[in-house]
């Protein structure tokens, strides 16, 4: 199998992607996006689950992250990433749906409470 990769290979022009450099900040930017979404799979167990503490826990240690993406200076500065993807990723808007979220869990919560 070896000696065929290398017959074709040999013989096969690389594609477009393969000779393309990769941008600069792109294997950060990918980090940063991972580590964005990664905490929904909290909110999709909490959701499955049916627990409205389970939910508002994940939603506020979302918040808490995407409260600090701005912010960060560290050397991998997550806030260049999110300054320059502003328009693709709207951290505020999708922060301000979360907060929406948290405010449902808190009122059902109290309407259990109080019932």
């Amino acid at each position: 199998m070896s000696r065929a990769w290398r017959s074709r290979s040999a013989t096969t022009a690389p594609t477009p992607a393969a000779t393309r450099r990769e941008p600069d900040k792109a294997r950060y930017d990918l980090l940063w996006l991972a580590d964005c979404l990664h905490t929904f799979d909290r909110i999709g167990k909490a959701l499955g689950g049916g627990s409205q503490r389970a939910l508002a826990a994940a939603c506020k240690e979302l918040l808490a992250m995407y409260d600090t993406y701005p912010r960060d200076g560290s050397g991998y500065d997550s806030r260049d990433t999110f300054r320059r993807l502003t328009t693709q990723v709207p951290l505020d808007r999708v922060s301000d749906a979360i907060r929406t979220i948290v405010m449902k869990t808190a009122a059902a919560e109290e309407a259990v409470r109080t019932a």
